[in-house]
């Protein structure tokens, strides 16, 4: 149990949440890891709420799964842009979240701040992601969409990761393992010497990171 495990995008609450595949990830992390980071967006908190994840049998029993996992192995929460702190119900205050974090020289965040959308959207077109979501549904397609439109989902990742890179140079990291474009990803830049991890997600890629001492290896469930 020396295993450092990272996941991000459960996204717990969302129609598209795969409860079945996060027990089995906390089952194995429970097994196998010292520590687990999840990396954002692990709550689904700008199409639901509190009472939302309450009702909803499957995810409260995830929630409750969560619970029991921190008694067990040190858990860092880390927020997304659908997990935003301002949006967490007090309940969830059990697992206090963190906007970011480094680890063993690894930068640790859900990766949205490197997003040109989601940039757009905390300026300009703010208003309309928070007060008018069912017209941003319809405007702006969603992470689980973009995977059906590969050359412009591929974009969109590329555009996001070049704008990591930027940021990471002249900082002094190992790394950035990140979530946020559900899509893993492993990449290295010899010229800043520097790994990009993207963790994918547990609603269809099913997917993690490990670190087992000095490397980290992408694993699938």
């Amino acid at each position: 149990m020396s295993a450092t495990f990272f996941a991000s995008d459960f996204h717990i609450g969302y129609p598209q949440a795969n409860y079945e595949a996060i027990h089995k990830f906390l089952d194995l992390a429970e097994k196998e890891a010292s520590e687990l980071f999840l990396l954002g967006d692990t709550f689904e908190l700008i199409w639901n709420d509190w009472k939302g994840l309450t009702e909803n049998i499957e995810a409260f029993a995830v929630i409750t799964h969560l619970e029991r996992l921190s008694r067990k192995i040190d858990l860092t929460i880390i927020t997304g842009n659908h997990d935003p702190v301002n949006k967490w119900p007090l309940p969830l205050w059990r697992f206090p979240p963190q906007k970011d974090t480094v680890w063993n020289g690894y930068y640790l965040t859900h990766g949205h701040q490197f997003d040109p959308s989601i940039k757009a959207l905390d300026g300009a077109l703010g208003w309309l992601y928070r007060f008018l979501p069912y017209v941003k549904d319809k405007l702006f397609s969603t992470p689980f969409e973009r995977k059906g439109e590969s050359e412009r989902y591929n974009l969109h990742i590329s555009s996001i990761h070049s704008s990591v890179f930027q940021w990471a140079a002249g900082r002094e990291l190992k790394g950035i393992i990140f979530g946020h474009t559900h899509f893993p990803l492993y990449e290295y830049c010899p010229s800043l010497d520097l790994e990009i991890v993207n963790t994918g997600d547990m609603v269809d890629s099913l997917s993690y990171a490990v670190s087992e001492g000095d490397g980290l290896e992408l694993q699938t469930i």
